[in-house]
């Protein structure tokens, strides 16, 4: 057996007997390298796991992920399908709309015209009405001149007829004549006492308006004509209008009115003064004693300015206004009855 003894030669090579023993000889290299190739391959062995575990992890997490990104994307899908849908349903509601809307806007053009026609209509209307109320105003004025054209050829008739069956005086030059009294309209200015005065001395006094006395002695100085009046028509003088002829009807007529047409452009005290009391106003009197009842007061009227204005005159337009009694800036009217 040479190559089991040449074995056992090379075995033994590197040991020294000593003291009948075997010993290893130190600075041997085959057992040191042995020991790191183990080591070695332990490493590898264990790196390998290492590796082998992180990327089953990797490998684990990554199927999650993909699983919840396709579950995702289903989800996605699932979204944009109704979506689509929801967009098409709304197209549709759109599309419905603005056919609404045309037929909407076709109506209201449809209206506007209709608008415009009956607009057209209107101001054609409105201007038919306003010529129509011109008409009836103008209407109403011509038969306003034409009541005062028959009255007063009514009242000339009734005082000839007066004058030619009674005993009655005509009024003094310079005097006006109207529902059976006289009138003086004066030229210059004097203080109501003094217009007063003037008048009395004229056997008259101050014109009184519209008072009841007066138109009771009116319709009684007519009622003295015979039967009620001429041609069987009674006549009676209240502040008012015309209200009509005829044997149960009367006939209003203001001297108002025939005062106003002949102011002459002037201003004209009245035989209406104030009664106070306290200083106070408390009512007006005629100067026959008749409280004021029928009144023609200009606007703003009476104001009894500063607290002197007790006496009442007539302005240039007829309307009246309250004025301190000591002011020489106003003419008079005095009236008186005819002397029957």
């Amino acid at each position: 057996m040479p190559r089991a003894g040449h074995l056992l030669t090379m075995d033994t090579a590197g040991y020294s007997k000593w003291d009948n023993k075997l010993e290893e000889v130190p600075g041997g290299h085959w057992g040191h390298w042995g020991q790191r190739s183990l080591l070695l391959a332990f490493g590898l062995v264990v790196v390998t796991v290492l590796w082998a575990l992180v990327l089953s992890i990797l490998f684990s997490k990554a199927s999650t992920e993909r699983g919840a990104l396709l579950g995702h994307q289903d989800l996605l899908r699932t979204n944009a399908s109704k979506q689509t849908a929801t967009l098409k349903v709304l197209k549709e509601e759109v599309r419905a709309c603005n056919s609404c809307c045309l037929g909407v806007q076709a109506q209201l053009q449809t209206v506007h015209t209709q608008l415009g026609e009956a607009k057209a209509k209107l101001l054609e209307q409105e201007s038919a009405l306003k010529e129509l109320s011109e008409r009836v105003t103008q209407g109403l004025a011509e038969a306003g001149r034409d009541r005062e054209n028959i009255r007063s050829e009514l009242f000339r008739e009734l005082e000839r007829v007066r004058f030619q069956n009674s005993s009655c005086e005509q009024c003094p030059k310079s005097w006006l004549p109207f529902q059976g009294s006289c009138y003086f309209f004066s030229a210059q200015g004097a203080t109501w006492v003094e217009a007063q005065s003037h008048c009395e001395g004229a056997g008259a006094h101050l014109v009184i308006v519209g008072g009841l006395e007066e138109q009771v002695r009116s319709a009684g100085s007519l009622m003295e004509m015979g039967g009620g009046g001429v041609a069987g028509v009674y006549l009676r003088w209240v502040a008012g209008e015309v209200m009509g002829t005829g044997r149960d009807r009367f006939i209003y007529l203001p001297a108002q009115g025939f005062l106003s047409r002949n102011t002459a452009g002037r201003g004209y005290w009245l035989g209406l003064r104030a009664v106070r009391r306290a200083r106070k106003i408390q009512s007006y009197q005629w100067v026959d004693g008749v409280p004021l009842s029928f009144s023609h007061w200009n606007l703003g009227e009476p104001n009894d300015s500063l607290g002197r204005e007790d006496c009442i005159m007539m302005l240039r337009t007829g309307m009246w206004n309250d004025a301190p009694c000591n002011s020489k800036d106003d003419s008079w009217i005095c009236e008186k009855r005819h002397n029957c």
